[in-house]
Formats: structure tokens, sequence, C-alpha cells
């Protein structure tokens, strides 16, 4: 049409997807991640999960990432929080 946008409108809420769809969304994403992994260890990769260390050097290093974008996008605040608070 024209004059539109692919940005909301003011006014306008962003939908999110329906549970059902989020929660397929991680399987399809758990089932990709198995079969890449399986690709790089039929090629001879060692997979393994990082370190107690290196995941906290990694996080250290993302917080003020995620807080800068929380103050630009102050609605993506509580969805951040929550993922945080989940992680530990």
């Amino acid at each position: 049409m024209p004059g539109t946008s692919c940005r909301s409108r003011p006014g306008r809420r962003s939908r999110k997807p329906p549970p059902a769809l989020e929660g397929q969304f991680w399987l399809n994403s758990r089932a990709e991640d198995a079969k890449k992994i399986a690709t790089l260890k039929e090629n001879g990769v060692e997979v393994s999960a990082p370190s107690p260390e290196l995941s906290a050097a990694l996080l250290e290093k993302a917080l003020p990432l995620w807080d800068a974008y929380k103050t630009r996008v102050p609605e993506a605040a509580p969805i951040i929080d929550a993922y945080l608070t989940l992680r530990n």
C-alpha cells in the first residue's frame, strides 16, 4: 500500500507470538543446534560447554550492552531482566 511502512504505527502494540509458537521455535532451535554440533563432531571438532570462567567473562562483557539497550528501548527491560533472572 502506498505510504505504509513496516514499522509499528503509533498507539499499536507489537504482537508477541502465541506461546505455542514460541515453544515450537525453541524446539526447532535446539534441533538445529544438535544437527550443527553433530556436523562439527563428525569433522573432528571437540565440542564442550563453556567453562564457568568463560561464562562469567562473557556475562561481564554483555551486561553493559544489555543496560545500554534497555536505556534505548525501555520496553525491552522486563524481558532482558527476566532472562537474566532465569539464567541464574
